[in-house]
């Protein structure tokens, strides 16, 4: 089984208060689902391409913005909430013959390493875990900086990422 492409976008991520450890700080961030989306598409019988998301996932990052290389990232998806659209295939999808969500309930990225590549990309490196196969990948990070949100909370704004 080859595993879909997928556009990965977390957009706002919210802090708790920001903790000092040693000379630097490290801020811990929890991802914004409701402003954030784990999506992919795939060609469907060469002809077309399916859209479709993972409506329940949950993640977060670890900063380190005097060296980004110490920051980590950490996600899981909810295997059986995807959605195409099409609760047919959606069932489908979470048999055995795609994801096997019975046995496999989980989609899984943890960081092994950050590369700073300047002050609005990364390389972020890690173990992308699917049907219980853990496969290398790197995902091009782009930073959109920290504004201050409507009601005061500062918001990380982060990255998109095509994984195939």
């Amino acid at each position: 089984m080859s595993s879909p492409p997928a556009r990965l976008e977390l957009s706002e991520s919210e802090p708790p208060p920001r903790a000092s450890i040693g000379a630097y700080a490290l801020e811990k961030w929890k991802f914004d689902t409701v402003h954030s989306n784990v999506s992919f598409s795939v060609r469907h019988l060469m002809i077309s391409r399916v859209h479709g998301s993972f409506k329940t996932w949950s993640g977060s990052l670890e900063t380190d913005d005097a060296d980004p290389a110490n920051s980590k990232v950490q996600i899981g998806i909810d295997v059986a909430s995807i959605d195409t659209k099409e609760p047919q295939r959606d069932e489908h999808l979470r048999s055995a013959d795609f994801f096997d969500a019975a046995n496999h309930p989980n989609i899984t990225f943890e960081s092994a390493s950050v590369q700073y590549v300047d002050t609005e990309h990364f390389k972020v490196s890690g173990n992308l875990t699917i049907r219980g196969v853990s496969k290398p990948v790197t995902l091009d990070a782009e930073y959109f900086g920290t504004p201050e949100g409507p009601v005061g909370r500062r918001a990380r704004r982060f990255f998109r990422q095509d994984v195939d």
